[in-house]
């Protein structure tokens, strides 16, 4: 059976969430940098020349935004959220079970 697209997206981010977890600070960055550029996603450096824009990091990947005070505190946000909704994902199908 072929999985569909919702399917595949979150399988994408939990495996993205995964690595993401078990790798450094700078790898982790350019993991999720290569993979926003890769899949259509959005990364926002905070303003560093005193102009418009945000103050933090924002980044939005495979349905799933988050910010932080720095990239390493964006990612981690983003991977949390990405484990957690998978958490609820497992229980809400046991319940339907």
């Amino acid at each position: 059976m072929t999985p569909t697209v919702a399917q595949t997206i979150a399988a994408a981010r939990r495996d993205l969430a995964l690595a993401l977890e078990a790798a450094g600070t700078a790898a982790a960055i350019e993991m999720m940098q290569a993979e926003v550029i890769a899949t259509g996603g959005t990364w926002v450096d905070p303003s560093h020349a005193g102009g418009w824009g945000p103050h933090y990091f924002e980044l939005s990947l495979h349905g799933i935004s988050q910010s932080g005070d720095s990239a390493e505190e964006a990612i981690r946000h983003w991977a949390s959220a990405v484990m957690k909704l998978e958490d609820y994902l497992a229980h809400e199908a046991e319940d339907a079970a």
